[in-house]
C-alpha cells in the first residue's frame, strides 16, 4: 500500500535523479524542494535525513544537497547484502505466503513485463521493487523489512549519469516469472538460487554501467 509520505518520498527521489548530477553543479536545497511540492519543510527534511542517514547525500540545507560518489566497492556491497537478505526471505516466505500474497505478486509481475513492453521505465522499476518487497515482506522477520527498503535506495542513486537521466532496464535472465513459479510451487531451493542469480545478474548489470560512466 502506497501512503502519501510514501508517495511524496519517491517524488522527492525522482526530483533528485532528475535535477541532480554527480558532479553537484546544481544548487538544489530543502526550501528549494518544499516549494516544488508545495508541502511544508518538515516532511522534505524527514525525506532527506533518511537519505542523509544512509550515505547517500549531504549538505542537506542551504550549502545545497549533494550526491555520494559512490565507488565500485560500494555497489559490490549492497547487492552482497541484498542477496543474503533475499535468499533468506524467500526460504521463510515459501512457509507463510497466503494465495491472496501470490495474486499480488502476479499482478506486479504482470505490471512490470507490461511497463517494460512500453518502455515505461520508471514505472518498471517501481513494481520490481514492489515485487521484492512483498516477498521479504511475508518472511515474519520485521527487521529484514526494514533492512530492505533502505537498500532499495541505493540503485537509484548508484545508476544517476552524469549527463541525462535514463531508466533502462535490460531484461534479466532471472526473471521475476522464474522466481514467482519457484515460489507457487514452493520449492525453495529453486527459488533461492533463482532469486540468488537475479540479483548477481542486477549486480553485474550495475557495475558495467558504473564502469563505462567512470570512463566518461
Amino acid at each position: 500500500m502506497r501512503t502519501k509520505a510514501k508517495e511524496l518520498r519517491e517524488e522527492i527521489i525522482e526530483y533528485l535523479l532528475t535535477n541532480l548530477s554527480l558532479n553537484g553543479k546544481k544548487k538544489i536545497t530543502e526550501g528549494k524542494i518544499a516549494s516544488k511540492f508545495k508541502v511544508s519543510r518538515t516532511p522534505v527534511r524527514e525525506v532527506l535525513k533518511i537519505l542523509e542517514s544512509e550515505g547517500i547525500i549531504s549538505g542537506r540545507r542551504n550549502s545545497g544537497i549533494k550526491i555520494r560518489k559512490f565507488t565500485k566497492e560500494d555497489i559490490e556491497s549492497v547487492y552482497d547484502v541484498r542477496i543474503l537478505i533475499e535468499t533468506y526471505a524467500i526460504k521463510k516466505t515459501i512457509k507463510n505466503i497466503k494465495e491472496k500474497d501470490i495474486k499480488e505478486l502476479k499482478t506486479y509481475v504482470k505490471k512490470y513485463n507490461q511497463a517494460r513492453r512500453e518502455r515505461k521505465d520508471k514505472e518498471a522499476k517501481r513494481y520490481d521493487i514492489l515485487f521484492h518487497e512483498k516477498i521479504v515482506d511475508h518472511c515474519g522477520n520485521w527487521y529484514l523489512k526494514h533492512l530492505i527498503k533502505k537498500l532499495y535506495m541505493f540503485p537509484f542513486f548508484m545508476s544517476l549519469p552524469k549527463k541525462s537521466i535514463s531508466y533502462k532496464i535490460d531484461p534479466n535472465p532471472y526473471s521475476h516469472n522464474k522466481i514467482l513459479k519457484a515460489l507457487i510451487k514452493k520449492d525453495t531451493e529453486k527459488a533461492s538460487k533463482i532469486i540468488k542469480k537475479h540479483i548477481l545478474w542486477i549486480k553485474e548489470y550495475t557495475l558495467k554501467k558504473f564502469k563505462k560512466e567512470v570512463r566518461l
